[in-house]
């Protein structure tokens, strides 16, 4: 049974200890400059490997305004569902202290970095944004309805980028049952500590979420508007400065997915950046259960 902490995946207790500021956007790009001041090698995702130049175009990283550089000023993920649209998770959006509360942050405090795998200055297309939607009834303590749009003040430029196809509750059971395999990819957290400046993948499992549940000591902390996915062996999955970004399931005809936006897992206290790598799994808003709500919000802001 995991006995552990519930955490939004941006950042554990011993970074916000460490760190003054709000989650996500004031404390990752914080340890990103420690990370640069140190000397530190920014060389994981969990477990995964460095993506393809060109791989998983729909992909974007939320990257504060005010940073000295991209790579600090990552602080979360998202995907393109339309040219001007990006589904990413509320938790993301929001600026979270330790006292409890949170304060929703403006459009022109981050960009959209579109058509780059890496975070290098000069690299990419930033994008600006104009109007950024969180789910109204997003519960930071729960995390239900971890998910939220942000709409580009202008198409990404000059660059290669393409929309992810996503999950419908009429499909999603043909296509991401318990057992499937699943991508997740981000730009978070190594097992070292140190962030990296190219995208990672990694190959998990979707699971069933009633064993998730049995998993742990809470009372089902994974309800039917998440997916549980992760890894048999742990230490693999989605960690600190993952949040928002994509799990993607392959389809027959060699497209992709996407059945959930990375949201929470466990901490502990001795694990690395508050990403606990001996539990199996990892919690994903589940896209499906939001197709109404991702229609309905985009036709009312346009």
């Amino acid at each position: 049974m995991i006995v552990g902490a519930l955490m939004a995946i941006v950042a554990g207790p011993a970074a916000a200890q460490q760190v003054d500021g709000g989650f996500p956007v004031d404390i990752i790009p914080a340890l990103k400059a420690q990370q640069v001041t140190d000397g530190g090698d920014p060389t994981r995702i969990l477990g995964g490997d460095v993506a393809g130049d060109g791989a998983w175009p729909w992909q974007v990283g939320l990257v504060s305004t005010d940073a000295s550089s991209v790579f600090e000023g990552q602080f979360c993920g998202g995907s393109f569902i339309t040219s001007r649209w990006v589904l990413t998770a509320a938790h993301c959006v929001y600026e979270e202290h330790r006292n409890g509360t949170q304060r929703l942050m403006e459009p022109e405090e981050f960009s959209v970095l579109a058509g780059t795998n890496v975070l290098l200055d000069g690299e990419g297309d930033m994008i600006p944004v104009d109007l950024v939607i969180p789910h109204a009834n997003y519960n930071p303590v729960l995390f239900e309805n971890d998910i939220a749009l942000v709409r580009l003040a202008r198409p990404a430029q000059g660059v290669a980028v393409s929309t992810i196809r996503l999950s419908t509750q009429s499909v999603e059971g043909n296509y991401a049952r318990p057992g499937t395999e699943a991508i997740v990819t981000g730009w978070g957290r190594l097992e070292d500590g140190t962030y990296p400046i190219d995208l990672r993948q990694v190959a998990i499992t979707v699971f069933d979420t009633d064993e998730c549940n049995r998993a742990v000591i809470e009372e089902d902390p994974i309800s039917e508007n998440m997916i549980c996915s992760g890894a048999l062996k742990g230490g693999i999955g989605s960690c600190s400065g993952d949040s928002g970004g994509p799990l993607i399931v392959a389809l027959p005809d060699g497209d992709y997915m996407q059945v959930g936006v990375v949201s929470w897992g466990y901490t502990s206290e001795d694990s690395i950046a508050g990403c606990d790598l001996t539990v199996d799994f990892s919690a994903y808003a589940r896209v499906a259960r939001y197709q109404d709500w991702i229609r309905n919000a985009i036709v009312s802001a346009n």
